[in-house]
């Protein structure tokens, strides 16, 4: 089974992720254009650009690395709003459909940005939940992607989680920063 995590607007507070414009399409997991059928070079998909272009070029270019050493194969999707859909299921089901990850090995990662739920939602594929776990990815999100996402700096934020998963995959070393600290409450 795949594993997910939310971080949703009760942490990350009502305001710092309100719309950036009134007429907001809700995309469905069927709706999200995947970038991927476009081109293999790329990995987010950004329809309502919510990410800079450069960006989105900097992950793309470090999740096709991952891909190429056959670590992982990771999408991005940064998106305005889902409507009334829940971003848990939404991520789940957007996973499935986009069957992300090699087969047998199950390594797929999937990442979303709800801007109009103030949601950011991490789907995790089997073959990866020793390396990326819950605790681990509620770190990440908490500590590198929500502080500068509450300044409206999604380009930051996305860029400061991504990488860090990235070098987690890479490596399967755990940055000092992510620790786990004594503090830390990392049960799900």
């Amino acid at each position: 089974m795949k594993r997910f995590l939310a971080v949703v607007a009760i942490l990350l507070g009502a305001t710092c992720f309100a719309p950036q414009s009134l007429v907001a399409k809700n995309y469905t997991p069927k709706t999200v254009p995947n970038v991927q059928v476009e081109d293999y070079r790329r990995f987010v998909s950004n329809p309502d650009e919510v990410l800079s272009a450069e960006v989105v070029y900097r992950i793309d270019t470090t999740l096709l690395s991952l891909r190429n050493n056959k670590v992982a194969e990771v999408a991005v999707v940064a998106v305005e709003s889902i409507g009334f859909a829940e971003p848990r299921e939404f991520v789940h089901e957007l996973f499935r459909h986009w069957g992300i990850g090699e087969k047998g090995r199950d390594n797929g990662l999937l990442v979303l940005l709800v801007l109009g739920q103030g949601a950011i939602e991490i789907e995790v594929g089997y073959g990866l939940e020793g390396t990326l776990t819950d605790a681990l990815c509620k770190r990440i999100i908490e500590r590198l992607m929500i502080p500068p996402f509450k300044e409206r700096n999604f380009d930051e934020g996305m860029v400061r989680g991504v990488g860090a998963m990235a070098q987690v995959l890479s490596t399967r070393q755990v940055p000092d920063e992510l620790a786990a600290a004594e503090e830390d409450n990392d049960e799900l």
